[in-house]
């Protein structure tokens, strides 16, 4: 996460005031993981927009392919 364009976000300041909370966006990293792990049937994920806060990280809007 620290070599990527969001590292400002959990940075001690955050970004544009909001600090969120890296445990939580490498949580929904991890499980999307799992997800494409068991169901090799997906063969696209799109989450836009992922929202997150010091108290969580909601996706908005999913597309999903499958074959």
């Amino acid at each position: 996460i620290s070599e990527t364009k969001a590292h400002l976000f959990f940075t001690p300041r955050g970004f544009r005031g909001k600090k969120v909370s890296e445990q939580k966006i490498l949580d929904l990293l991890l499980a999307v993981s799992r997800l494409l792990e068991e169901h090799p049937e997906v063969v696209e994920l799109d989450l836009n927009p992922v929202l997150a806060d010091a108290h969580g990280v909601w996706v908005a809007d999913a597309r999903v392919i499958v074959l």
